[in-house]
């Protein structure tokens, strides 16, 4: 069995893993996300993105990409 080692520990593939994960990504921090799920859900989940959540991703120049 291959081993791995990591920073950071994600679980869970949901916004705030994804989230986390990309910042932790552009500070150059090793991390390893692990999710249950094989693919995405079919059924949208969040309703709206607030304010401040937009100016993180902004940061991170996803504000394009998220409208």
């Amino acid at each position: 069995m291959k081993q791995d080692s990591t920073q950071v520990l994600i679980v869970g593939g949901g916004i705030t893993g994804l989230t986390a994960a990309l910042f932790l990504a552009q500070q150059g921090v090793n991390f390893i996300l692990i999710e249950k799920h094989k693919g995405t859900s079919i059924h949208p989940r969040a309703r709206t993105i607030d304010i401040r959540t937009m100016e993180l991703f902004r940061g991170l120049e996803l504000s394009e990409e998220l409208g």
